[in-house]
């Protein structure tokens, strides 16, 4: 009941992170960024050959935009750690509005990401902070887009479910 609500917060995370981060990188370094060693370490670039494959095996034509949805959320993820720094001082930094700290925003990050990986594997989620991690999402969405915050908030059911006494039988 609790990862299924998390499910489409989760997903408005990942789409605004991922739509805003290429459309800054775009911007600065054309619409194929993802391509340049000069910006992505080896493990990055990995992915997006990952992901150029995925779309050519679906008999489609690999753009930007095609490439851009194949790739995971831990791929933006990814982006925030500290070996990209200078990424993150030139560029990213203008994701978000006000501007968190690298770190805290990559952790909290990582922890949205954990959660996500739970719950898409169908694993127990129950031991974390659930209602931290929803405070944590909501914090990036409002970095991100105010608007997509709001609407995220106003229809979560989380905090309804979470305020609900439950017996183990109701969680599955």
């Amino acid at each position: 009941m609790i990862s299924g609500a998390f499910y489409g917060p989760l997903q408005a995370v990942e789409l605004a992170l991922r739509n805003a981060v290429h459309e800054c990188l775009s911007a600065v370094h054309g619409r194929r960024w993802f391509e340049s060693g000069r910006i992505l370490a080896r493990n990055e670039l990995r992915r997006v050959e990952e992901a150029q494959s995925q779309v050519t095996r679906k008999q489609k034509k690999p753009t930007p935009d095609r490439v851009v949805a194949e790739l995971s959320f831990g791929f933006w993820v990814a982006l925030f750690a500290k070996r990209y720094d200078v990424l993150w001082n030139a560029n990213l930094h203008r994701v978000f509005t006000p501007t968190p700290p690298r770190r805290d925003l990559q952790d909290e990050l990582a922890q949205l990401r954990r959660l996500r990986n739970l719950i898409a594997h169908h694993e127990s989620i129950h031991h974390l902070p659930l209602g931290k991690r929803h405070e944590g999402l909501l914090w990036v969405l409002e970095l991100i887009s105010p608007v997509a915050a709001e609407w995220v908030g106003h229809c979560s059911r989380v905090p309804e479910i979470l305020s609900k006494p439950h017996k183990m039988t109701d969680r599955f």
